[in-house]
């Protein structure tokens, strides 16, 4: 407990740190209880949440949790060490439930240092034997304590029950589009491309499977080939992209030596393909 930093104070959102000293962790009191933290680290069952701002810490406790501020995101270890602070680690147990709750943000920029910084702290208390979910607002509120001011505790019960385990959350992140789309279909299938709007120069979708989206593909190719146009056929899986081949009449990367036409009007391979000791 002596590495903690009690503050009560509620006329800032985070106390400033002393001149030349490490950023740390803050552990607000609780004046009717005053050995609130002893019980929480002796308490091994106790989840604990991690947040930016002593005055999202001090939302999170008026509800009944035990709440841990950081001054920053990144403030939760030290990239020198590549390890927790100090503040963090006492509290790290076997078993030990670790909830992180950091802003929601629109921004694309912010959301992936966001994301950095969930990556590496939740390794790292993982690493330390801790059971670590992370909580995902929703928005359009940014911090936790706006979104309970605007929507109540059972709102934020709702999402602290649902928070993910940190490989499911790795999982999604690497699913989720990094950019706002600009346009959004509720349908079944995708349809035509080129009646979604004016052609960029790159473009991305982002659809289930079973939309269309071979079917759409396969429109762009055929117009192509026919407006002239050199095509470069690219997919994931190598029996896709000779079947697509087939259809729109572009030959597959290993037909494209036997082939009357050559490259002249492109041709198709996988992904995979794309290394310097590749036919392509």
């Amino acid at each position: 407990m002596c590495r903690f930093h009690a503050n009560s104070s509620s006329h800032s959102a985070t106390p400033e740190a002393p001149p030349k000293t490490e950023t740390r962790a803050y552990a607000l009191s609780l004046p009717s209880n005053p050995r609130y933290w002893l019980a929480v680290l002796a308490n091994l069952t106790i989840p604990i949440i991690i947040t930016e701002g002593a005055k999202k810490a001090g939302s999170l406790m008026s509800l009944g949790y035990a709440a841990i501020a950081l001054p920053g995101v990144f403030s939760g270890y030290r990239s020198a060490t590549q390890k927790l602070i100090e503040d963090l680690a006492v509290v790290c147990a076997k078993g030990r439930p670790i909830y992180i709750c950091f802003d929601h943000d629109t921004k694309a920029e912010t959301r992936r240092n966001v994301d950095k910084a969930i990556a590496k702290l939740g390794k790292l208390f993982a690493m330390a034997g801790c059971t670590v979910r992370i909580i995902l607002l929703p928005g359009p509120e940014k911090g936790v304590d706006e979104f309970i001011v605007a929507r109540g505790k059972a709102a934020f019960d709702h999402y602290f029950q649902t928070a993910l385990v940190l490989p499911q959350w790795e999982t999604r992140r690497y699913s989720q589009l990094s950019y706002k789309p600009s346009l959004e279909l509720n349908q079944d299938k995708l349809g035509a491309f080129s009646v979604l709007g004016p052609q960029p120069k790159i473009r991305a979708y982002k659809s289930a499977k079973g939309t269309g989206k071979t079917e759409a593909l396969i429109d762009i190719v055929d117009r192509a080939i026919q407006n002239g146009q050199w095509v470069l056929l690219m997919g994931h899986r190598v029996q896709l992209v000779q079947a697509i081949c087939k259809r729109v009449g572009l030959d597959y990367l290993t037909d494209v030596r036997n082939s009357e036409f050559g490259t002249i009007l492109g041709y198709g391979l996988c992904v995979d393909s794309l290394h310097p000791e590749s036919q392509a």
